[in-house]
């Protein structure tokens, strides 16, 4: 069985799109902020559901 890298990437994309949106309901839901470098994601993720994050300091 072959598995062409191009579709392996794209499960793996969107399996971490879809934890990173577990990770945004259940801070949501608690009030906690999340601490991410992932802006990317969690920006879209912020225009469906009230959440509060921030990039790691320093």
């Amino acid at each position: 069985m072959f598995i062409s890298t191009e579709v392996f990437n794209t499960n793996l994309t969107q399996r971490s799109f879809f934890n990173d949106v577990l990770i945004a309901a259940t801070a949501r839901d608690s009030g906690a902020v999340i601490v991410t470098e992932n802006v990317k994601d969690f920006t879209v993720i912020a225009r469906a559901l009230d959440i509060r994050f921030r990039l790691p300091w320093p």
